[in-house]
């Protein structure tokens, strides 16, 4: 089965990808780049540095721009999966859902009307064990947007790890946000991936805070493509 990965840019798309790749044959990237931080379904931090991703992971990549409306956005997410149906013979997407009804059966009735198979590999994971992935199979993750009560303007830019994950856990259980961040709380970008060939490092980025919502961006200006670094094994 050759498949579309929808991805953001993010983590959970990215995972839901690699978990895919190892079963079905990845034939491309797919990203909707939404104008607006309102998109109900789609990231709009740092969206258009999929490229890079797609560069790294040697695959191709279909962008789409979006206005970021409810209905439009499905509409342009439709164009993207026709088109893509037609230049790569796809006949399957994945997508990093894991346990948002309104992005899940949207997806799902649109595979159905374009005869594409969703593949939801994180669909109704614990979110614990959505990260435990992230963190055994070796994802390089960073912060780009902090959007919940007990999320800091520190946290922009710091990478997730297990000292991350284990403050996310003792912060939900006092605000009860999503530990995915599913629900817009907190949005990331992925740097390296068992899927890349080489890795990204940023060269520069800046912070945007708003005091008076306690929200804000890690916009990545830069980055630099490099090669990874393995340890030889005897």
């Amino acid at each position: 089965m050759r498949f579309l990965a929808l991805i953001s840019g993010g983590k959970d798309s990215m995972l839901a990808a690699w978990l895919m790749g190892k079963q079905h044959s990845l034939a491309c990237f797919g990203t909707i780049i939404p104008q607006s931080e309102l998109s109900y379904m789609f990231h709009h931090v740092n969206a258009h540095l999929t490229l890079f991703q797609s560069i790294v992971a040697g695959l191709p990549i279909c962008v789409v721009n979006s206005a970021g409306m409810r209905d439009a956005e499905l509409e342009d997410l439709r164009g993207l999966l026709s088109y893509a149906k037609s230049k790569f013979g796809i006949d399957a997407i994945s997508c990093g859902v894991v346990k948002s009804k309104y992005q899940y059966f949207r997806i799902s009735s649109l595979c159905e009307e374009l005869g594409l198979r969703l593949l939801a590999p994180l669909w109704d994971r614990a979110e614990e064990e959505v990260l435990g992935l992230l963190l055994e199979n070796g994802f390089e993750v960073v912060i780009t947007r902090v959007a919940a009560q007990g999320l800091t303007r520190e946290m922009l830019g710091k990478k997730l790890d297990s000292n991350l994950v284990d403050e996310l856990l003792r912060l939900r259980e006092r605000y009860k946000f999503s530990l995915v961040g599913e629900g817009g709380e907190y949005e990331t970008f992925v740097l390296d991936c068992p899927l890349f060939k080489r890795k990204l490092e940023i060269g520069a980025a800046r912070i945007e805070w708003d005091p008076t919502t306690q929200s804000g961006n890690y916009f990545i200006e830069s980055l630099r493509i490099v090669p990874k670094s393995f340890i030889a094994t005897t």
